[in-house]
């Protein structure tokens, strides 16, 4: 009996320590719960409370706008001066008589006696000169005296000449339009101030010789010597007489052209057009830009000449001096290329390499014409922007 009272025993207590075990792991296990619970809750809590305070915090916005400023110098642009002269009025015209006709080497007027001829000319004058016995052709009963008038051609002086070094400022302003990925496309305007000047001296020159040919009807008008200067009324010893209508004809000779034209130009020049920038990395890019041009040019052209030429063996020397001014709008277009380094989030430094295409100027008084020539130009510009 003892025994059996013993065994329940030791069965109550096996069973009672299991439920003590059974519910000590089931509370473990429920405060586990509520630890994962309360943690899941807080971090929840946490990233709520993050989400509201970077909703509270201003968004940066991407900066669109840039202007700059940069400074440019542009080479092979050009002008080029031609002549634009004409015979002077005061050698009349190629036919008729009775006519006063002033030349570079002489003059053939109306004389006292209203150009009187005789058998072998209708009519005659006494009233003419020249300057160089080269001018006079005797033949027996017959020859002939020659004079002459130019007038300046141009030929290799009318080469054109080139500005090597054109300093000049330009302001832009940049506007971005979309961005993919590496690239924008922006929209860009620029008004830049260029100054040219343009310089020609000491060059060959052509010349057109007119030669009016009289007929000396068997005189010899050497015999009063070279020059000879005759008059309104004859001389008291005679004076003798040409005929007075010319033989007209022309022709081309080489001379030379000492001193020279200066041009000095400025240029007011807008450009507006698209530019598509490519990111190579974060602060490196690389640009290409183009579209229309839009000037005024305004010049001052101031010549000093002594031409000199030669005219049957006789050497002539003639001066020309002009100052005369200009100005004209004018069309074109422009591209280029510009790598850009960017400094901090705001500032950028580039440089770039620009080709202008542009109508050219003329500009001209009653002597010369001047045209300048900004197509072909080519630029480098450098600068720096500021991106807002």
């Amino acid at each position: 009996m003892s025994n059996l009272m013993n065994g329940v025993s030791n069965r109550f207590c096996l069973v009672g320590c299991s439920l003590v075990l059974a519910g000590s792991v089931i509370h473990g296990k429920a405060q586990g719960i509520e630890s994962v619970v309360s943690e899941t809750i807080t971090e929840g809590a946490s990233i709520e409370r993050d989400n509201q305070s970077l909703a509270l915090q201003p968004k940066v916005k991407q900066r669109k706008s840039r202007i700059g400023l940069g400074f440019s110098f542009f080479s092979g642009t050009k002008s080029s001066v031609t002549s634009n002269e004409s015979f002077s009025s005061a050698v009349g015209p190629a036919t008729g008589g009775s006519i006063n006709r002033q030349y570079a080497d002489g003059y053939v007027f109306q004389d006292s006696s209203d150009n009187l001829g005789d058998l072998r000319l209708p009519s005659r004058t006494h009233f003419f000169g020249f300057d160089n016995s080269s001018q006079v052709n005797n033949v027996p009963l017959a020859g002939t005296i020659d004079f002459h008038e130019a007038r300046f051609n141009g030929g290799a002086y009318s080469d054109p000449a080139n500005d090597d070094f054109s300093p000049g400022v330009e302001l832009l302003y940049n506007r971005l339009l979309k961005s993919r990925e590496r690239f924008e496309y922006e929209l860009e305007m620029g008004l830049g101030f260029h100054q040219f000047d343009y310089e020609s001296r000491n060059r060959p020159g052509d010349f057109e010789v007119l030669t009016d040919t009289y007929e000396l009807g068997g005189i010899n008008p050497l015999a009063k010597g070279a020059p000879y200067q005759g008059s309104f009324l004859p001389h008291i010893s005679g004076s003798p007489k040409i005929g007075d209508l010319p033989n007209r004809r022309f022709n081309s000779v080489t001379g030379q052209v000492n001193g020279g034209t200066e041009i000095d130009s400025v240029a007011l020049l807008g450009r507006i057009g698209p530019n598509v920038r490519y990111y190579i990395n974060d602060s490196l890019q690389i640009s290409a830009l183009g579209g229309l041009l839009i000037g005024y040019m305004s010049a001052e052209v101031t010549y000093d000449e002594s031409q000199q030429y030669s005219i049957a063996d006789t050497n002539y020397t003639q001066q020309r001096q002009g100052r005369f001014k200009g100005n004209d709008i004018v069309f074109g277009l422009f591209g280029a290329l510009r790598l850009s380094h960017d400094i901090n989030d705001r500032v950028s430094v580039f440089g770039e390499g620009r080709y202008m295409h542009m109508q050219s100027m003329n500009i001209q008084d009653a002597m010369r014409v001047v045209e300048l020539d900004l197509a072909g130009g080519i630029g480098l510009v450098l600068g720096l922007d500021y991106r807002f």
